[in-house]
């Protein structure tokens, strides 16, 4: 019961466009680019990346390696050992369903989706938000994480997932 009403204030914040008061505890991962904090079983996406998809590789001097698991790796890191506090952010332009995205910062402060876009691991979602743009070419230049090698954007990757062009 408590999990459908957690569940249902969310969404009804989301909907509403009401601030939803922020979360925080212990972080857990759920996947590259989203994690569960405290006891809430709802994972959280970060909000205005994303980041490489279970199965995806990328190259390295034409070599595949598992940029999944190095991004997974990194936002383990990130979270580990610290209390989060995630913020709710509304997506008004993606269809996204059952997806709810928040902005995640560790107790020292740390923004979770910049250290992630500073090390390579995550690519910049603009049509969220374009904070993250500048970390993003500073990454590329930089040839760190995935930008040391090449690599399909996780969208795309996704969409040939499911059959697109």
């Amino acid at each position: 019961m408590l999990v459908a009403s957690l569940w249902a204030f969310i969404i009804g914040a989301v909907q509403a466009q009401v601030p939803a008061p922020a979360l925080s505890g212990s972080a857990r991962m759920f996947s590259s680019d989203a994690i569960l904090v405290g006891d809430n079983p709802v994972a959280f996406r970060l909000w205005g990346v994303d980041a490489p998809e279970p199965g995806q590789t990328c190259f390295l001097d034409e070599v595949e390696w598992d940029c999944f698991s190095a991004a997974y790796d990194k936002l383990e890191e990130l979270i580990s050992g610290t209390t989060v506090t995630c913020a709710l952010r509304q997506d008004t332009n993606r269809t996204r369903r059952g997806k709810i995205y928040a902005q995640c910062r560790t107790a020292a402060g740390v923004d979770l989706v910049l250290a992630m876009v500073e090390a390579g691991y995550a690519l910049a979602v603009e049509d969220q938000t374009k904070d993250y743009l500048a970390a993003q070419q500073a990454a590329d230049a930089a040839g760190v994480g995935m930008w040391k090698g090449t690599f399909d954007e996780p969208w795309v990757f996704l969409d040939q997932q499911r059959g697109g062009n």
